[in-house]
């Protein structure tokens, strides 16, 4: 238990906020080495750069899946091997290829459960677009209906010289203006 210290230790030693460290130790905690010790948890010392490399990579702006390369890249990841007391010792494993078929077996489940969550999620948001779509298209209808405006009926299309009783006997707006500017009745 030599050296073995609370994450609030470590994380000043990081120079990494306690909240961030407590986040950073959970969100990636198979890459911590940690023994519980009564009610404390304690850290291995390698824990201060792996805090270090985490709040750096996040520094740069990377992303948590980017973050969790990296680490596994750096240090390995971290494996349960067997509960001693009230302690749990883990120890490192370098990643290794996959020998057989029954090793990918759990990968190729987890990617096969991740698939189809991915699935349904992309359904659902397929859904949530077509009734947005749907009630848009409403909208839009009925913003269209309210600003034009009604339709009035056109006109009835008459024959040339066809008179009915408004215009029977009244002389043509334009020939008026001929007679008035001296230009006579030529049409007729």
């Amino acid at each position: 238990m030599e050296g073995w210290k609370p994450l609030a230790t470590l994380a000043r030693e990081a120079d990494v906020p306690e909240a961030s460290a407590r986040r950073y130790a959970e969100t990636f905690s198979t890459f911590f080495r940690s023994r519980r010790v009564g009610k404390a948890m304690l850290y291995d010392p390698e824990a201060v750069d792996v805090l270090r490399a985490v709040s750096n990579a996040f520094g740069e702006g990377r992303r948590r899946p980017e973050v969790q390369e990296l680490l596994a890249t750096r240090f390995g990841q971290l494996h349960e091997v067997e509960p001693v007391r009230d302690e749990v010792v883990a120890t490192r494993q370098e990643p290794t290829a996959p020998t057989s078929s029954t090793d990918l077996a759990p990968a190729v489940q987890a990617f096969t459960v991740a698939v189809d969550r991915l699935a349904s999620a992309l359904e659902r948001q397929n859904e949530i677009q077509a009734r947005t779509l749907a009630t848009m298209e409403t909208r839009l209808a009925a913003l269209e209906a309210v600003r034009m405006p009604q339709e009035a009926p056109e006109p009835e299309m008459r024959p040339e010289g066809h008179a009915d009783d408004k215009t029977a006997g009244k002389t043509p707006f334009w020939r008026s203006l001929l007679r008035i500017f001296g230009g006579g009745d030529r049409g007729e």
